[in-house]
């Protein structure tokens, strides 16, 4: 497939059948092969779209997580008033984490599959995240000695602006169909799911669809 469309790259299916049919093609090869061409671009289109919405949703991922390693990096610079080894301590076992994971994240984006969360939080395994923030938690308090709670679901606001508009873009097509088709049902679910979306404060991460913004709000 791949090779067909290198082969008549820019050229038109026209351009192609008088090319084969100068060369006394019979019609039946003439036929498949341009049966086999258009195949070929119509793949090589889908491929190109998929890889490309694979990345974009990659580097909102990817996004997140460069924002949080800013925030934890502004923190190790930050002298405070009395020594806090412990939160010192903390603080570079935190950033040397989210350098591990930007690392193992970035080589997963070059394979252009879709990334199996929507936010870098969910790539670091549970008993991870209960240990660092129990360890957060055990830092003594001291004064102007900030701490970071680690693995908030947090968005720099650009990108909860970004990804809030399309959700509530895809969700009120959605809405509208359902009208269209009388779907009343449907229809009412997601004008509540539409509700949820504009609850959301700000900065917190918006999922992928509005189906996980009503588990989230039937969850509590």
């Amino acid at each position: 497939m791949t090779d067909l469309v290198a082969k008549y790259k820019g050229r038109t299916y026209r351009d192609i059948e008088w090319d084969l049919r100068a060369n006394d093609m019979p019609e039946e090869i003439i036929g498949q092969t341009l049966t086999a061409v258009r195949a070929a671009r119509a793949e090589a289109t889908r491929l190109k779209l998929s890889r490309r919405k694979n990345d974009e949703a990659w580097g909102e991922v990817i996004e997140a997580l460069q924002h949080e390693r800013r925030v934890v990096r502004s923190m190790m610079r930050y002298k405070t008033t009395e020594p806090a080894p412990e939160r010192d301590d903390f603080i570079h076992q935190y950033a040397t984490l989210l350098n591990s994971l930007y690392a193992r994240l970035a080589k997963q984006r070059k394979e252009y599959k879709p990334p199996p969360h929507s936010h870098w939080v969910d790539f670091v395994p549970a008993r991870v995240r209960q240990a660092f923030e129990e360890a957060a938690s055990a830092i003594p308090t001291r004064a102007h000695a900030k701490v970071k709670q680690p693995f908030e679901r947090r968005l720099p606001l650009i990108l909860y602006d970004r990804r809030k508009s399309r959700l509530l873009r895809n969700t009120r097509s959605q809405m509208h169909t359902a009208l269209d088709k009388g779907e009343t049902e449907n229809a009412d679910t997601l004008k509540r799911a539409i509700a949820c979306i504009h609850e959301i404060p700000l900065g917190e991460h918006i999922p992928n669809s509005w189906q996980e913004v009503m588990r989230s709000a039937e969850a509590g």
